[in-house]
This record gives C-alpha cells, sequence and structure tokens, in this order.
C-alpha cells in the first residue's frame, strides 16, 4: 500500500518535500546545538572569570595568602554554593590549595597544570582542563599584593553541568523543530492535495499520455487547429494549420490579427461564437470556427478551427454528383420498370408486334438522347442533370426533346455544379407547364450554344406561355397557388451570380413559353 501511495504524484510530492524538510531541520537543529553550545560554554567561562577575578580582589584572600590559612574556607565555599560554581579554589603560587569544595583537597597542590600564566603573566583568563571533580570550564586571575603575585584564584564550571544546560535548552529547541515540522508537512499535505487538484487527479504517465495522444489526434486532422489564451497568444497549433496558412502565404501571427480585428473588440469575442462562416485571405477563402475555452466556468482562451472552401467545395461537389446519379437511377429504374410491364403485358396478349415496335421505340429514343449527350455536352454536371430531368420527363408523359441543331457545349462550364440547379429549376418549370396544359402531348425542347467563351441556353415548351414575364421570376410569384414560385426565383439568384441575361418570350414554335439564358463563361462566379 505503501509502495502504491509513493508511485502517485502526491506520495512522491509528500515524500520528496518531506526527505528535503528533515534535512533543512536537521541542518537547522544541529546549527542550533553549536550556537548553543558555544554560548552557554562562552558565558559560564565569562561568569567564572569575573567571579574570580571579584574573589582576587577580596582582602580576606589576600590576607590568607600571605598569611597560608586556610580560615577563608567557609566564606569561599558561600559564594561557590550562592553562584552555583562547581569549585572555587584559593591557591599560593606554589600551586597549593588554601580552599577547596572537597576539604580533603586542601593543602594539596592544584590539578590541571594551567595555573601558570596567572602567576607568571599576571593575567586573568579562560582554561578548559581536567581536575579532581573531572573535566570543567575555569577561569583564572592572579592575586596580586604590592605588585607581586602571592597566589590566584580559580573558579570553574563542570562540563557535565553545561551540558545539563545546553540539552535543556535544546529540549526546547527540538520542541519547536517538531511544531515546525507538524505545520510543514500540513504545508505539503495541502500543497500536494492541490497540485492533485489542478491536474484532474491524474498521474504523470497519464497526463504525458495524454498530450502525447492529444498531439498525435490534432495532427491527425486535416482541419487546421490553433488554440490561443485570453490574451490571444498562440499555444498551441497543428500541422494542418501550419500546412493551410503557408499554402496561403500568410504567417499564424498575420491571421490571428486578422481574425481578432474582425471578430473580436478589446480581445472579447463578438457572441457566444462563430460557426461557419467565410473568412477571405488574399484569393482564398476559409471556413472559419470559432468556440470559447472554459472549464469551471473560467474562459481560459479560444480555438480556431478552419478548412479551405474549396475543400469543401469539392466534396459538396462530389455528394451532389452522387446525389444526382442516384436521383438518375432511381428515375430510370422507375421508368423501365413500368416499361417492362406494359412489354410484358403486350406479350401476355400476344400483341407481339406491338411490344416489338414499343422496345424499338424506347430504344431510338434513348440511343438520340445518350448520342446528343455523348457528341455535344461536354459537362458533367449538365448531362447528369439532363438524364434526370429525361428520366422525369418520361414519368409523367412528356418529351424533352434536343434541338439538333445545337452547337452543344465544347467545354466545361466553370462552377456548372451551381449552375445546373438553376437551368434544372427553369427545365422542371417547363415540363409541369407544358404537361399540365398538353398532358401526354407535352413537349419541352432544349437547346445548347456555346463557342470559346461564350454560353446560350434555351428551353421551350408548349404550356400555356407566360402572361407576365416581369413578375414571373419574383420569389413567390405563381399562377398555381401559394406556397409556390420559389424555383424561378433560386434560379434567378443564381443566374445574376453568373452575370447572366434571361429573356423570357414566346415560343413561336411551340406556341408556349420560351426562356433563353445567356453568359460567359469566364465570368461564371
Amino acid at each position: 500500500m505503501i509502495k502504491s501511495f509513493l508511485g502517485t504524484i502526491r506520495g512522491k510530492l509528500v515524500f520528496f518535500i518531506s526527505c528535503l524538510l528533515l534535512a533543512q531541520l536537521a541542518v537547522s537543529f544541529l546549527s542550533f546545538y553549536i550556537f548553543v553550545s558555544q554560548f552557554v560554554q562562552s558565558t559560564s567561562g565569562q561568569k567564572a572569570l569575573n567571579l574570580a577575578i571579584a574573589i582576587s580582589k577580596m582582602k580576606s584572600v589576600n590576607n590568607a595568602l600571605l598569611t597560608g590559612s586556610n580560615d577563608i574556607q567557609n566564606k569561599i565555599e558561600n559564594i561557590r554554593t550562592y553562584t552555583d560554581a562547581a569549585f572555587i579554589v584559593v591557591a599560593n603560587k606554589d600551586g597549593i590549595r588554601l580552599t577547596h569544595p572537597n576539604p580533603e583537597m586542601i593543602g594539596k597542590k592544584f590539578v590541571g597544570g594551567d595555573y601558570f600564566d596567572a602567576i607568571n603573566k599576571k593575567r586573568a583568563y579562560i582554561s578548559s582542563s581536567i581536575g579532581t571533580l573531572g573535566p570543567s570550564i575555569r577561569a583564572f586571575a592572579p592575586v596580586i599584593n604590592n605588585n607581586d603575585v602571592i597566589g590566584f584564584v580559580s573558579v570553574g564550571y563542570l562540563k557535565e553541568t553545561i551540558f545539563h544546560v545546553i540539552f535543556n535548552y535544546m529540549l526546547i529547541g527540538l520542541f519547536f523543530v517538531f511544531m515546525m515540522f507538524i505545520v510543514a508537512f500540513t504545508a505539503v499535505i495541502f500543497i500536494s492535495n492541490h497540485i492533485k487538484k489542478i491536474t484532474l487527479n491524474l498521474e504523470p504517465k497519464e497526463i504525458a499520455s495524454l498530450y502525447i495522444q492529444r498531439e498525435t489526434i490534432f495532427n491527425s486532422l486535416r482541419e487546421g487547429v490553433i488554440a490561443v489564451d485570453n490574451e490571444l497568444n498562440i499555444y498551441f497549433v497543428n500541422n494542418s494549420a501550419i500546412s493551410i496558412l503557408e499554402s496561403m502565404k500568410t504567417s499564424l501571427t498575420d491571421f490571428i490579427n486578422k481574425i481578432s480585428n474582425k471578430y473580436f473588440i478589446n480581445n472579447k469575442l463578438i457572441g457566444d461564437y462563430v460557426k461557419d462562416l467565410e473568412f477571405v485571405i488574399g484569393d482564398s477563402t476559409l471556413l472559419l470556427n470559432i468556440s470559447k475555452l472554459e472549464y469551471n466556468n473560467i474562459a481560459s482562451g479560444f480555438v480556431f478551427s478552419f478548412r479551405r472552401k474549396d475543400e469543401i467545395d469539392a466534396l459538396k461537389n462530389e455528394i451532389l454528383s452522387l446525389k444526382k446519379m442516384s436521383e438518375i437511377l432511381r428515375t430510370q429504374s422507375h421508368e423501365y420498370s413500368n416499361k417492362l410491364h406494359i412489354i410484358a403485358g403486350l406479350i401476355q396478349l400476344g400483341e407481339y408486334e406491338e411490344a416489338s415496335n414499343l422496345i424499338i421505340s424506347e430504344s431510338r429514343q434513348f440511343q438520340s438522347f445518350m448520342k446528343f449527350i455523348d457528341e455535344k455536352i461536354n459537362d458533367k454536371y449538365i448531362s447528369a442533370l439532363l438524364i434526370s430531368k429525361m428520366s422525369k420527363a418520361g414519368e409523367i408523359g412528356c418529351k424533352l426533346l434536343f434541338n439538333e441543331n445545337s452547337t452543344g457545349i465544347a467545354s466545361p462550364v466553370k462552377n456548372s455544379d451551381i449552375l445546373v440547379t438553376a437551368i434544372g429549376n427553369i427545365i422542371d418549370n417547363a415540363i409541369e407547364a407544358a404537361s399540365s396544359h398538353n398532358g401526354l402531348n407535352a413537349i419541352v425542347e432544349l437547346t445548347f450554344n456555346s463557342d470559346k467563351d461564350f454560353v446560350e441556353i434555351i428551353v421551350e415548351d408548349n404550356g400555356p406561355g407566360i402572361q407576365n414575364t416581369e413578375k414571373i421570376l419574383e420569389s413567390g410569384y405563381s399562377t398555381k397557388g401559394s406556397n409556390r414560385g420559389l424555383g424561378l426565383s433560386i434560379a434567378k439568384n443564381i443566374f445574376d451570380r453568373f452575370n447572366a441575361s434571361v429573356d423570357i418570350s414566346f415560343s413561336k414554335k411551340y406556341k408556349g413559353a420560351m426562356f433563353k439564358i445567356s453568359f460567359k463563361n469566364q465570368d461564371a462566379l
């Protein structure tokens, strides 16, 4: 369990900081011990020196040394007891004791051999030596009479006693060190828990794994992603973003500045988000998204994601092509299913010749239709549109014809994927008008003419014609009831984007309506 705890970021923080704390406290305690030891010894030595000097100046001590009497024993012992000294010795210049805490030592020579400087040099000093009572710190002061040294006074404190004093001080210091450790350890626990909370209770390995995963995921996206903080300083950008901006010859800084100028005020996003808006840089257009980064309702920045619009358009075109092909197949499947049922019925009735004629007629019509497209329509989107409209017209009994005198479309039309929506609406309107007016005799004819730069498309029908050519292209206008009239309006908006002219008139050939659309291919969007 301990091993498992030490494997976590909280455990490692507690362990390493605690070890560091213990090391610091140990050094502090050792320093405190050295300071206290030196202080107590220095204080004890100075105290002994002051006492020794004071006793050396006592008249009774001077007289005792002159006479060699030990009558001062009781007086000196009283002073020793009062000052807590371990010993106070008065001795003559030969080191013979006149006083001693142990009366048996009186008259004997002073032990230690460190009193000579007091006799020879007439100076007071502090010394450390081993006497009869054990190791001690002691002070010496000469006793002078008429400028002659007649003896000395030694005052000492046993080192054992000094150690007890130091030990008592260290107990106090140890208590404070322990309290400091408890406070510091509590702070370590708090800090480790706070760090754990900040890292969402994730371990370092998990954080590193998530970072690697994030880098891998974002760099695998085809969409450019840039993350910025609240001051719009970049702190993440994926490879696709760099690649897209390099292809547009735009730096990251310029890109962020342009976004800031358009969508931000004082580094505040205008609105809650930006979604799929076209953002133009030079000759290129991006689809831009901007989202806020928030955690616990605290804003931490923004994410910009973007892709080139031409990539989206290419994808849209592919989907449109598939959609149109699906519609064509569905319509043809339905139409040929009906024709097969008719042929099967004729065969069952024994009308073999009628069945044969129907098969030949359908075959010729389809071959003629495909031949016209193969030879004269060199645009895949317009070709797909015509196939679908041919099938739709056949379903409702309307003949969709192609003018054999058409020059056709020799080269692909720029942005024809958008243009076919408008052409399709015009053809649908013509088929519906002709069918509602002439039933199974409905006819719609298409004419396609073009040269290198110019394109002309003519749609004629044998419907009732158009009475109000000025309003027919307005949104909502229709002669068929409410909630209609949108198709031609949509077509007009698209033609306007192509700078196309739309001429609506009477068809002399079919006595119905005629739409003539003309535009220059290089003007197409």
